[in-house]
């Protein structure tokens, strides 16, 4: 999202502090563009989850595409890679053959399928 576009639609909620140096978006710092992956890896230092990390962010500092990136930082993070179990499915079982008709019934579920 361009950035100028992104205050303009906000212009009313924006306001600067008296030396008159700082944006602000009521009590929130606006972030300029260069500095935000530096304020987002500053926010995840203890790697405490993207959650948090954007409620962390979202109390103090704004930005456009907020959510975005800080998605974006974290899912490159390798410390939060390293550290994340992955989620391993069960292997499929496969069951024995029935002696004969109707001795095993099986169904299998799935969701709702298009129309053609």
């Amino acid at each position: 999202m361009d950035t100028f576009n992104a205050l303009a639609r906000i212009k009313t909620d924006l306001t600067t502090t008296n030396a008159g140096n700082t944006l602000l978006r009521g009590t929130r710092i606006v972030i300029p563009q260069c500095l935000q992956r530096q304020v987002i890896n500053l926010a995840h230092e203890r790697h405490q989850g993207i959650i948090k990390t954007k409620k962390l962010l979202r109390e103090k500092v704004w930005f456009p595409d907020i959510d975005k990136l800080v998605g974006e930082c974290i899912a490159n993070c390798i410390p939060c890679q390293a550290s994340t179990q992955i989620k391993m499915c069960e292997p499929l079982l496969m069951t024995n053959l029935p002696e004969g008709p109707w001795q095993n019934i099986s169904v299998d579920f799935c969701g709702q399928l298009p129309f053609w």
